[in-house]
């Protein structure tokens, strides 16, 4: 059986199969009350969309505009026969459904999507949206339908459209469009034409009997249109006692010259059956964008509620509109416009209404004002589900540009648009939408071309985009009948005023976009932490912009961000010190995070426009850095992890895994050639010149031309690991370096044979690198230098020798310079050299790039990176440097060295958060939270500790208020382990994993100890807290808790805890019970006065993880008891029984790094809000109140919940900083807002944290009293 439309093959069905409904992830439009389904027209669909499955996974719906594509679309999505049921089986997961149209917001678009995959991580740019997608989708079996598509720019953003992904098998893209030649032929996209209706069923939509004489007439002026057709029918119902069949027909072929669109030419006619009133609303709707869905409520706000309620109704029943209930039946009804019906009101309003167009923006904006909550201030408008997406279109299309730059560059309305809308994405778009082409310093290495970047919010285009729309109006404004004869293009939406951007402005907006693009991954989850994210990254940016976003955020900040269940107060964290995140105007340009494993090998070609990426995960991957890095080709051949890649221009590109090497088409993304065979295993491979390449296999080099013929080997005295090749002079002359497994560099001269047949191969000299082996090499590009890194953490470089000493084919770097060593800690992975030679970037397995001066020696750039570094390349116009870990990062190299230098200048001038040269071992703060100290070893060239650094700083700016080193003997290599504060901050005890503890002045640090205690435990002291102004207490590795008496100098009392150590510990407020960890024992309540264990915390798992206890604390009346644990879990505890009241699951992966949390002093001393850390940069907050009212007797079953699920009721936020957090300090008692206990009322409630590199970051708990 075939179709009678398409001549496809029709599906078969057993009459057995039970029927099913597509799975709906999106909002796909409801059908129209009057819609009448074609016959075989589901079956046609489905034949294309199977056929497209097979094929290229593309398939598409192109007829003229009216002719019913979207409904017949939606009718096959949503149909509950046997169609339906195959395509359910075709696509298990579901359908995803996004109307594009002329000037789509695409990044919104492209978000919609992902999160009906459950992917909700926020877009940084439409090349990110496009990756993602990839990411998202590969492995699914899914239908994407992308409606009303008008450009094929706007298609590629969605879809592959040169090379179907491997991972993309399952899942098949239909776009619906007026263009059959829309997309390239080589998509191979399966195609299917709309035809036109039977006269049967165009007379069903007219209501019309088939014998009616003026059937054929009415038909061809409605050309077969389903909704002209349908206008014309519901006109003829609506004013049946006015108008026959004959009028109707008369009326259309008046106007069938004046207006040759079928859809338009109905609309003027049935319109004139509208009042004066209706026929106005109708006419205001032109104000609006295209392909927005506006609320009811929206439309009553700007349009009048007078009458409107009628006036939607009689425009549905015409069918100028359609009335819709949002998605999932929850929200307000929507109103719908089709595309040519928006056109119709747009020109008709520019040519009846005074001022036309521009004249309803601005009654629009005047409706909007008289709404506002506080005249004048637009963040205070209505949240009706279109004011906050929409106003700065308005505001730009009366001619107000300026007013809606000042408006985004206000903080208070970045924060209203984002807390009412929960869009970051859309704000994001809103800022773009204001910059010049060139001005988005934090999305893309390079200027992005027109079509990969998104249009602003809701259509604001530019004056270029305007034109290209004035362009596509023609083709929007053909007939629907393809006879019907030619005809004037409409007018075309004018151009709002065009307006120069200051540099000033342009700065600014650059700044508040960096703050939501860095801040995006956490918006998308918490739109409250907008003032948490740009308080931090703002603290030492210098401009207007970032002073007014600062004071803003911290104004928001002390009002509270989370409301505490009892309702008595709000409660939020403010950033005191910088260095705690990614700074605004910071190195870190993009992060592209396709691949699926490391990335192990990156290469660029020489204008710096091509990235090619190789990675454990055997797929290679081509980025287009020109084009707003865009994922140009995705090449998976690879069964093994790619080990080495290399380009060749922008034609050919290299890939190589432990058993063959492949040559890609970078033109059309096509495998060239598959070179195999080798008998040992490969370990990396480069192109020699434009028609060579060069292949390492254990001792081995072999050479091959492009076509896989063998033209030369050499061998080695030991393994390769590492190769690069550079071409001095002569174009048939190559020096190949390799660095090798017995710490040594070959350096090979590489010939051309006569004819081009082979190559030749003179070991010119072998050079030393250390001790290790050598696993990366980079050269000049003249030669003239040559950079390795080794497994013992040194870099090693060489020169050419002085001019009398080159021979005639060029210079070879044979003249080695000392080691540099101390710029890493673990092996180096990967080097990079600029092409003057200056500069030399190194990465390594301790997750660090250094940034060398090859001339001073010394370090002028430094990057942290999450992971170890296992590729990385600097870009020959040394713009950028990228590397390659568990991502792809593009950092700038100018920034980086600026952000070098301003580290420099704060440690210099001891600023806030910097200071330690190594890891804190201790950290600990004063009573009244004014004071803080932290200490580390002050390591030596040895790295053994030549003594105890010790820092005391102000909480309430983050500054060091000194500094001091006490000098110890290298050979005690005396390192500390845990520090306390004195209840005034004027002391501090440092203890040491010699069993020592030193009693220092703290204000100012002094070098010089107040009291030394050797062996002060038997073994190494862990931790350590003060008590009152005399007494502090110790914790060591020897099981005994010990006290001690500062003006005596003396141990006063000596408890055995624990056998296997005391790891951690926390006093109540009698200083004589304390809630002590072990090391692998559950933590225990004990009275040390009377010597006795009141209670031991058994969760009833005996694991080793749930028995080592990271951190602990007490509320203040000591009835409840914090710990956190080695097995990623928080635990609530009733003391004394020690019953488990809560267990909250997964809070961290990474808790042996850092884990702790703190109690603040509730009403009465009571258990209520808690702060927990973690290593991976996060700060939960937490409401416990209702556990404080939980008498343990009468409590429920211990209940243990994830984290994120939705019955974890006690997380009020978790908030996200840009350093991992290792160790925290408090008061002893803080107290919440509202809390005017004497004991703790003029407690500073500050937050201090230290990361694994010796900085100190500092924050205060904010709030009020009543939220």
């Amino acid at each position: 059986l075939k179709h009678r439309f398409t001549g496809h093959p029709l599906p078969l069905f057993f009459s057995w199969c039970p029927l099913r409904a597509m799975r709906l992830l999106t909002d796909v439009p409801p059908l129209p009350d009057n819609f009448t389904g074609r016959e075989g027209l589901d079956a046609s669909l489905l034949a294309t969309v199977s056929l497209a499955l097979d094929v290229s996974g593309l398939c598409s719906v192109h007829g003229e505009g009216g002719m019913g594509k979207t409904v017949a679309t939606c009718a096959f999505l949503r149909g509950e026969g046997e169609a339906s049921t195959r395509l359910q089986d075709l696509f298990p997961e579901g359908v995803a459904y996004a109307t594009v149209g002329q000037t789509p917001h695409v990044l919104s678009l492209q978000a919609s999507l992902l999160r009906a995959f459950g992917s909700l991580r926020p877009l940084v740019d439409t090349a990110d949206g496009y990756a993602r997608l990839l990411e998202v989708l590969a492995g699914r079996r899914c239908l994407i339908v992308l409606d009303d598509v008008w450009e094929v720019g706007h298609l590629e953003l969605f879809t592959p459209l040169h090379m179907r992904p491997a991972s993309w098998q399952g899942v098949a893209i239909l776009f619906t469009t007026r263009f059959a030649s829309l997309a390239p032929e080589h998509a191979g996209v399966q195609q299917l034409k709309l035809g036109e209706l039977t006269d049967g069923e165009a007379s069903s939509l007219l209501g019309m009997p088939e014998g009616e004489s003026t059937l054929a007439q009415l038909v061809r002026l409605c050309a077969r249109s389903p909704l002209a057709l349908s206008i014309v029918g519901a006109m003829r119902a609506l004013d049946f006692a006015n108008k026959s069949w004959n009028d109707l027909s008369k009326e259309l072929s008046a106007l069938e010259s004046k207006e040759p669109n079928a859809v338009k030419r109905s609309i003027c006619v049935s319109a004139r059956g509208l009042s004066e009133a209706c026929r106005r609303f109708y006419l205001r709707l032109a104000v609006f964008p295209d392909d927005v869905l506006l609320p009811v409520p929206a439309l009553m706000t700007i349009l009048g509620s007078e009458g409107a309620g009628e006036f939607l109704l009689e425009l549905g029943r015409r069918h100028f509109i359609r009335v819709e209930a949002a998605f999932s039946g929850s929200g307000s009804e929507r109103v719908r416009l089709h595309d040519l019906s928006l056109e119709f009101v747009k020109d008709t309003a520019s040519a009846e209404l005074p001022g036309g167009e521009v004249s309803l923006h601005k009654e629009l904006l005047q409706s909007y004002g008289a709404s506002l909550a506080t005249p004048g201030q637009w963040w205070t408008g209505p949240n009706d589900g279109y004011f906050y997406e929409g106003l700065l279109y308005h505001l730009r299309q009366a001619g107000r540009s300026a007013e809606a730059l000042a408006l985004v560059l206000e903080w208070d309305w970045l924060w209203a648009r984002l807390r009412h809308t929960r869009d970051v994405v859309g704000l994001i778009a809103d800022l773009r939408s204001l910059l010049p082409p060139d001005g988005c310093r934090s999305s893309s290495p390079t200027p992005a071309g027109s079509g990969a970047t998104a249009v602003g919010a809701l259509r604001a285009e530019s004056p270029a985009g305007q034109a290209k729309a004035k362009a596509r109006a023609k083709g929007k404004a053909k007939p629907a009948a393809a006879k019907a004869a030619p005809q004037a293009a409409p007018k075309a939406v004018a151009s709002p005023p065009a307006f120069a951007v200051s540099t000033e402005d342009r700065t600014a907006l650059e700044t508040a976009l960096e703050v939501l693009l860095q801040s995006a991954h956490v918006l998308g989850e918490d739109e409250r932490q907008l003032p948490f994210q740009a308080c931090g990254r703002l603290l030492s940016v210098d401009s207007a912009m970032a002073s007014q976003m600062r004071a803003g955020a911290i104004a928001a900040l002390d009002t509270g961000m989370y409301q505490l269940r009892s309702g008595k107060q709000s409660l939020g964290i403010a950033p005191v010190s910088p260095g705690s995140f990614e700074r605004v105007g910071g190195p870190l340009l993009r992060s592209l995070s396709l691949h699926k494993d490391w990335v192990r090998c990156l290469v660029v070609n020489d204008d710096s426009s091509l990235l090619v990426s190789g990675s454990s995960d055997c797929t290679v991957k081509v980025w287009d850095l020109a084009n707003d890095c865009r994922l140009a080709w995705d090449l998976a051949e690879h069964a093994h992890p790619v080990l080495a890649v290399d380009i060749l221009q922008r034609k050919l590109a290299l890939s190589c895994d432990q058993d063959l090497v492949i040559l890609w088409g970078l033109e059309q993304g096509n495998l060239v050639k598959q070179i195999d065979g080798f008998r040992d295993k490969l370990t990396t491979a480069k192109f020699v010149g434009s028609e060579h390449l060069a292949v390492a296999s254990k001792q081995m080099l072999m050479f091959f031309s492009h076509a896989g013929a063998a033209t030369g080997k050499a061998e080695q005295k030991s393994n390769v690991c590492s190769l690069v090749l550079c071409q001095p002079q002569s174009h048939f002359t190559w020096l190949l370096a390799c660095g090798c497994e017995d710490n040594g560099v070959a350096l090979w001269r590489l010939k051309v044979k006569k004819g081009g047949a082979g190559i030749e191969s003179e070991l010119v000299q072998s050079l030393v690198a250390g001790v290790q082996d050598v696993r990366s090499l980079q050269f000049t590009p003249k030669g003239d230098m040559l950079v390795g890194g080794s497994d013992d953490f040194a870099l090693y470089l060489w020169t050419s020798p002085p001019a009398g000493g080159k021979s005639k084919e060029g210079p070879a770097p044979t003249q080695s310079s000392p080691a540099v060593s101390g710029l890493h800690s673990d092996w180096i992975n990967a080097v990079a050299i600029s092409p003057d030679g200056a500069l030399v970037a190194s990465g390594g397995l301790d997750n660090v790039v250094r940034l060398l001066d090859v001339r001073t020696r010394r370090p002028v750039g430094r990057l942290r990176i999450v992971a170890a570094v296992q590729a990385m390349v600097m870009t020959p116009d040394m713009r950028l440097i990228i590397t390659g870990s568990s991502d792809i990062r593009l950092w700038s190299l100018p920034k980086m060295r600026q952000a070098h230098d301003r580290e420099q200048a704060c440690m210099q001038r001891g600023a806030a958060g910097k200071g330690h040269t190594t890891e804190v071992a201790g950290l600990a703060m004063s009573a009244d939270g004014q004071v803080a100290a932290s200490v580390c070893s002050a390591l030596d060239a040895d790295q053994k500790s030549a003594g105890l650094e010790l820092i005391a700083w102000s909480c309430e700016s983050g500054a060091a208020l000194g500094k001091c080193v006490v000098p110890r003997p290298v050979e005690e290599d005396d390192r500390p382990s845990c520090l306390c504060v004195s209840p005034m901050g004027d002391m501090a005890v440092v203890c040491s994993d010699t069993a020592r503890l030193f009693l220092l002045g703290l204000l100012p640090p002094k070098a010089e100890p107040l009291w030394v205690k050797e062996a002060a435990h038997e073994d190494r002291i862990v931790c350590c807290q003060w008590l009152d102004a005399d007494t502090f207490a110790t914790g060591g590795e020897d099981g005994f808790i010990r006290m001690w008496s500062v003006k005596r100098r003396e141990c006063i009392s000596a408890v055995s805890v624990h056998e296997d150590g005391v790891f951690c510990m926390c006093f109540a407020a009698d200083n004589r019970r304390v809630l002590s960890g072990g090391h692998f024992e559950p933590p225990k309540w004990t009275n040390l006065e009377s010597e006795s264990c009141l209670c031991v915390l058994r969760s009833g798992d005996e694991s080793t993880c749930s028995s080592k206890v990271g951190g602990l604390s007490l509320s203040a009346d000591a009835s409840r008891a914090v710990t956190c644990s080695w097995d990623s879990r928080l635990r609530i505890w009733a003391l004394p029984s020690g019953r488990l009241l809560r267990t909250i699951e997964h809070l961290s992966d990474w808790v042996t790094k850092g884990f702790g949390a703190v109690c603040a002093d509730c009403d009465g001393g009571r258990l209520g809000f808690v702060v927990s850390y973690a290593w991976d940069q996060q700060i939960h907050l937490w409401d416990f109140c209702d556990l404080a009212d939980t008498e343990p007797e009468r409590c429920e079953t211990p209940l243990a919940v994830h984290c994120k699920s939705e019955k974890c009721i006690w997380k009020l936020a978790t908030l996200q900083c840009d350093v991992p957090l290792v160790r925290l300090a408090t008061p002893r008692a803080w107290p919440m807002p509202g809390v005017q206990q004497a004991a703790s009322a003029a407690v500073r409630r500050s937050l201090a944290f230290s990361d694994e590199e010796g900085g100190v970051h500092f924050f205060h708990v904010t709030g009020a009293v009543g939220g």
